[in-house]
């Protein structure tokens, strides 16, 4: 998800997350590993959007890479999904984009009154992640890019390593470190993500986060991030918050997100 936010909100600490919520419907995790980068847009960026994120300036970049899950004491190899939140430092604010490694979700039905359908993350083979920086993360909604001209063009969003690295056998995995991405982040930085938006295409489901997009849709390029150096944890930790939209991105116009805006906090 993709958001703006003016300030950082106090967190104490991260908020657990119920098991079945998408992972992209909150931007704090109970482990993870904050970093610091830089990120600037590509020229043609602009002619998707008139936001103030694709100006070409060099922005500086506050982010976490975490798990999906609440355990705080269970192995990386076991979490299943990895989340990046990035916060992107704007002039006036500042753009928040979370995204997360299962790029497919199911439907749910539940009898939760506020959330009539939940996200299953599709079923993947039993392997792990060799490391954060060399993974692919997606956005869970579509957001709509606003030209120049006033046309909105309808895109779900990725991260997609630069040198992408093939994940460990589940066994190798388990037998290391259970924190084990966490501990070796810093030996395999600086690292770089391209910002990609995959446009919908006629006949797609935009507004359906479950929806599956063919993986040979239109991409476009929108810019490179720099992950230069780990850091220690913020204080206060950044809100990151996926309902906050810079000018020039629309807001994902799907059920899940609009249920989660009517939860009280």
């Amino acid at each position: 998800m993709i958001g703006t936010a003016t300030g950082i909100g106090q967190q104490s600490a991260a908020p657990a997350v119920a098991s079945w919520l998408p992972p992209s419907d909150s931007g704090q995790r109970p482990r993870g590993a904050w970093v610091t980068g830089s990120f600037r847009a590509a020229h043609q960026a602009t002619r998707l959007s008139v936001s103030a994120l694709f100006d070409g300036n060099l922005h500086e970049v506050t982010a976490c890479f975490s798990s999906a899950r609440d355990w705080q004491t269970e192995h990386d190899a076991d979490t299943g999904c990895q989340v990046f939140s990035v916060r992107i430092h704007l002039p006036s604010g500042a753009a928040d984009l979370i995204t997360h490694t299962v790029p497919g979700f199911r439907a749910q039905p539940t009898n939760e009154p506020m959330e009539p359908v939940v996200l299953v993350p599709l079923a993947s083979p039993r392997t792990a992640p060799s490391g954060y920086t060399g993974l692919r993360y997606h956005s869970t909604h579509a957001f709509g890019l606003i030209d120049g001209n006033g046309r909105t063009h309808w895109a779900r969003l990725e991260w997609r390593p630069v040198y992408a690295r093939k994940p460990l056998p589940y066994a190798q995995a388990r037998a290391l470190p259970h924190n084990y991405l966490t501990q070796g982040l810093a030996t395999v930085l600086p690292a770089r993500f391209n910002l990609c938006a995959m446009l919908a295409k006629p006949g797609d489901d935009v507004h359906n986060p479950a929806a599956v997009w063919a993986e040979t849709g239109l991409r476009r390029l929108l810019g490179t991030l720099a992950v230069h150096r780990t850091r220690e944890s913020p204080c206060p930790q950044p809100d990151f918050d996926a309902l906050r939209l810079p000018p020039g991105i629309a807001p994902p116009r799907d059920l899940l997100i609009r249920r989660r805006a009517a939860r009280p906090h």
